[in-house]
């Protein structure tokens, strides 16, 4: 979280996240949960 905060304050609007090989939903799960709630 806390490099993604920093990104935001530099100015970064957008990133894009990579999951090569994904198959385990907890994953996605933990994101959505954990860290999206932070962003807008």
């Amino acid at each position: 979280m806390e490099r993604l905060q920093a990104l935001e304050a530099l100015g970064v609007q957008r990133i894009y996240l990579q999951f090569p090989g994904f198959t385990d939903l907890d994953h996605l799960e933990l994101l959505a949960r954990e860290v999206l709630p932070h962003f807008q």
